[in-house]
Formats: C-alpha cells, structure tokens, sequence
C-alpha cells in the first residue's frame, strides 16, 4: 500500500502544505488486496472518496465513484481491493453549523440565500473559457 499526505496530519506525519484549520487529505493506492486501519492514524471526521477499484466496509463492497463517511470521529477500518486508489480527507468540524444548498456553503442562511439570488441573476464572475450557465437547481 502506498500513502502521500497531500495535507494536514496523519499517519504519524504532518504535510508540508499550509493549511489553515484541522483537515487532512491522504492518498492511497493499493496492488493487492489491503487491510487499513484508520483508527488513532486521523482526527476527526472523515470521508472516503474511492477513485479506482473498490474497498470492503461494513461487509459491503463498495465500488469506484462512491464515497463513505465515517461514522464514528477516528475508528474506521477497511478492506481494500485489487488496484484501489482512494482520497480519504476530513478534519475536525467547525463549531458553527453549515448550511449547504448545491454548490453553495454558508454559516449563515441568509449568505446562501443572497448566493442563490446572485447565480439565479448571473452576477458571478465566468470561469475563463466557460460559456455556459447551469440553472440553480429547485
């Protein structure tokens, strides 16, 4: 199995990419068959994103394209298959609630709210060599 700590801590390590709250980012690939043990190796919550093969969790299998959140805060093991390769990411949550609608995060409702009238009236900036516009959704 092979790690890179794309950010934060984990693994008894510390990335060298500034970060600027508790977060990590792990990146792992597997040519056989693994057992990873989460447990104790990262703090907070965490979230598995499986980008190539698949892992065994829960007594499920779970294939590419998914992601798992983990719930419970650190304890998490997992099986991975053949030739996987996840992002496992997460960190400890903010104190204040989130509120989330599409793309759009806020930690006060009428932020998100003032967002949505702004994509809705197509004052964002484009992104360079995009011309096309998504309807907010709803």
């Amino acid at each position: 199995m092979q790690f890179k700590l794309v950010a934060g801590q984990g693994f008894g390590h510390q990335s060298p990419v500034p970060v600027h709250s508790e977060l990590f980012m792990v990146e792992v690939k597997s040519t056989a068959e693994t057992l990873l043990n989460i447990d104790g190796q990262l703090s907070g919550e965490i979230g598995i994103c499986i980008v190539e093969g698949h892992i065994m969790a829960c007594d499920e299998r779970v294939n590419k394209g998914n992601m798992l959140v983990s719930k419970e805060e650190d304890l998490c093991k997992i099986t991975l298959g053949e030739n996987t390769h996840l992002l496992i990411f997460g960190g400890q949550p903010f104190p204040e609630e989130r509120h989330i609608y599409w793309n759009f995060v806020a930690s006060e409702k009428a932020t998100l709210e003032a967002a949505k009238e702004r994509w809705k009236a197509k004052a964002f900036d484009m992104v360079p060599g995009e011309t096309g516009y998504i309807p907010l959704p709803g």
